[in-house]
């Protein structure tokens, strides 16, 4: 023929394919458990994405417990060809990383109220209602892991007829974790409600013991009376004052223990 072939062999070159993944952030509220955002968006500056046929998967990720403002979602994904297998080599990838974000759990803490009738003997409550100010996420005021620790302050307690306040001691107020540590940094108490202890007159009734006799011209009298309602130790005494209701002549009773106790915390 009338041409001669000199072939000399190329070389074919196949380069990495640029991306960037980032991690998508999210913003939590404190539950007490691990919390991650494990969604991510592929992108390139030609706006390929990945090759045909090619498959990211995440590999690793960041889990946020404790409030933060702010911590990087690190992650790192793994890329797949339906024949080829693994093909993350084949890539450049840039990781950007978005925040996660763990607020605090707002909680309002409400002391509880009660009463009673007077028994000689102290009225405390230290029992509250919790209650989840922030959105509610099925969780509860305080997390099922997680036990409140407090104490009432010295005055809230009350023996006599009348009312106190329950009012919750601040600087005693905890929340521990199931190890016992205390996890009360990730929770904001935003309100504290005072409760009423009462206590309530105590029913008594006395009656005087009936007597008869056979007219002899002299008075007949007997200071001796039943009473019930009283509480084990306590006795009534009549007085030598009387009033009168509804033209009948009542004496005026007390009623004493050891320490005198006032008349007043019984109705009569």
């Amino acid at each position: 023929g009338n041409y001669k072939f000199n072939v000399t062999e190329g070389t074919l070159t196949v380069n990495a394919r640029d991306i960037t993944v980032t991690s998508n952030g999210n913003t939590f509220l404190y539950n007490g458990r691990a919390q991650s955002e494990q969604t991510f968006v592929i992108s390139t500056t030609e706006g390929l994405g990945l090759a045909d046929s090619d498959t990211a998967t995440l590999v690793t990720y960041t889990k946020v417990t404790n409030v933060t403002d702010g911590v990087d979602n690190v992650i790192t994904i793994a890329i797949t060809h339906d024949v080829l297998g693994n093909v993350t080599e084949s890539y450049q990838i840039n990781y950007v990383s978005n925040k996660l974000v763990v607020t605090h759990r707002q909680i309002k803490l409400t002391a509880n109220s009660s009463s009673k009738t007077y028994d000689g003997t102290p009225l405390t409550d230290g029992g509250v209602i919790e209650e989840l100010v922030s959105l509610d996420d099925g969780n509860g005021a305080i997390v099922s892991m997680h036990t409140l620790v407090l104490t009432m302050t010295e005055e809230s307690s009350i023996t006599f007829v009348g009312k106190v306040k329950n009012v919750i001691d601040q600087a005693s107020v905890d929340i521990l974790d199931s190890t016992g540590n205390s996890v009360l940094s990730n929770y904001q108490i935003v309100e504290y409600v005072d409760g009423e202890l009462e206590i309530i007159k105590r029913d008594i009734s006395i009656k005087p013991i009936d007597i008869t006799k056979v007219y002899d011209g002299t008075p007949l009298t007997k200071k001796e009376y039943t009473a019930t309602g009283l509480i084990d130790g306590h006795e009534v005494i009549a007085g030598e004052d009387s009033i009168t209701v509804d033209g009948k002549e009542i004496k005026i009773y007390a009623v004493k223990d050891a320490n005198e106790c006032p008349w007043g915390e019984l109705g009569v």
